[in-house]
């Protein structure tokens, strides 16, 4: 499955589930109304490829030295080119190549990287079994491992300002990270058909600053953090399944007045 095909499967995916932490009625409109995140992200995805496939990072990501003017011939031959590249300024690239520099400094990306069976995003897909249904789910993420010395490790890069832990924690729990990664036991527990309640899992956010001095850490969380997370992820499923069987999709206000209306009761 290539990125195309992959973006285009319908399956569920963490970028959209998310969503239903605010309600059923945002998660709908994120399915329906896709974030078209254009080259606002393309430094961070340099990043991803610089570090997690580097053999091929370059085939995805092109440098534009002048103004990104669609009025200029030049560029649009460019674009052309280099149609489905990210594009690229120079200081961007060398932002990308920065932090990207300061990912592989670090000491637990370099021992991961180096085991065998490390899968370093590969797309998957997989059927999940809710009460009454069976769901398609997918994902892609950045780091998953299994073997029988180290167990299931799944690991995310992150990019932000500052990697001091309590920041970081702050912002793993305000943007659903956790979630994510709980999102990624499931898929990793299918590709290797394990039984994440009886197998040894490990949960790592590597962060790197995205400016000098490109400092980068990691956070591994623990067992309470985990067990929440993969619980609000159980919940998100149980909720969308609700969604689907009903064709019901509300807002925050109407399960305010749902809420109020059962504790009247």
């Amino acid at each position: 499955m290539n990125e195309a095909e992959y973006r285009a499967h319908p399956a569920v995916n963490y970028s959209t589930l998310k969503h239903m932490r605010k309600s059923p009625l945002h998660y709908r409109n994120a399915v329906d109304n896709p974030e078209d995140s254009g080259n606002d992200y393309a430094m961070l995805r340099a990043v991803h490829a610089l570090v997690l496939e580097p053999m091929t990072a370059h085939d995805s990501m092109a440098v534009w030295d002048g103004r990104r003017d669609k009025r200029d011939k030049a560029y649009v031959a460019f674009l052309d080119n280099n149609a489905g590249k990210d594009i690229l300024n120079p200081t961007e690239y060398a932002q990308a190549q920065a932090v990207a520099a300061a990912y592989l400094r670090n000491r637990t990306l370099q021992w991961l990287l180096s085991l065998d069976s490390t899968r370093c995003e590969r797309p998957h897909v997989w059927t999940h079994s809710c009460s009454t249904i069976d769901l398609e789910l997918k994902g892609k993420p950045d780091i998953v491992h299994y073997s029988r010395e180290h167990g299931l490790i799944v690991a995310d890069l992150k990019t932000c300002g500052d990697t001091d832990a309590r920041l970081v924690a702050s912002m793993a729990r305000k943007y659903g990270w956790l979630l994510q990664l709980a999102h990624y036991t499931l898929l990793a527990s299918d590709v290797w058909q394990l039984d994440p309640l009886t197998t040894p899992v490990r949960w790592l956010t590597i962060a790197a600053e995205d400016k000098a001095p490109f400092d980068c850490t990691t956070l591994e969380w623990d067992a309470a953090s985990m067990i929440a997370a993969c619980d609000e992820h159980a919940a998100l499923i149980a909720r969308l399944e609700q969604c689907l069987l009903a064709d019901h999709w509300p807002g925050r206000g109407d399960l305010q007045i749902a809420s109020l209306a059962n504790a009247d009761g």
